[in-house]
């Protein structure tokens, strides 16, 4: 048996073995195997997570899949926007801060009024992950409080069909001084 790339799902072999004893006998039974879908998961990172005043910070998010399946199709993960915090993405860098970031193979579109889009095209190995990262700048203006930035997957990326785990959050706390 051997599925195109994108089955999914189960699929029932009946097969019947024979002996060759005189008088034959066989039996018939069901192979039962089922194909894994991918199932991938954001980790977004933060650092530092304590802010005084105007401060640079790190955010990576590393996108991992789950079931050893092999991702297909496009992967889509949004962080909303927030007027406090600027970037500018770049497509180049290799690492941002120490965590090794592959920039170059997503894509970043900062058109959506609400939000930072980033879209990969290319697979990820089953088990495996990819990661992307900017340094940002967050501004408290003249106020305290905590800062929460969240990623989320959009369903379906990758040929997923779990959306359960497709978010994950980082919070800093922020200090006008």
């Amino acid at each position: 048996f051997s599925p195109v790339d994108t089955f999914k799902g189960p699929i029932d072999i009946p097969y019947t073995t024979c002996d060759d004893g005189t008088p034959q006998a066989c039996s018939n039974a069901t192979l039962h195997i089922l194909i894994a879908q991918p199932d991938v998961s954001p980790n977004i990172s933060a650092t530092p997570n304590i802010m005084h005043g105007t401060t640079s910070f790190n955010v990576t998010v590393k996108v991992t899949e789950l079931n050893m399946v092999k991702t297909n199709g496009l992967i889509t993960v949004r962080i909303p926007k927030d007027t406090r915090v600027s970037f500018t993405y770049n497509n180049a860098a290799t690492s941002i801060g120490f965590t090794a970031v592959s920039n170059s193979t997503w894509t970043y579109v900062g058109t959506n009024p609400f939000f930072h889009i980033f879209t990969r095209s290319a697979s990820i190995t089953g088990g495996s992950f990819s990661t992307f990262g900017f340094v940002a700048s967050f501004n408290p203006a003249n106020s305290d409080g905590k800062y929460s930035m969240t990623s989320t997957i959009s369903s379906g990326s990758g040929g997923e069909n779990k959306a359960t785990n497709n978010s994950d959050s980082e919070s800093a706390d922020y200090f006008h001084n």
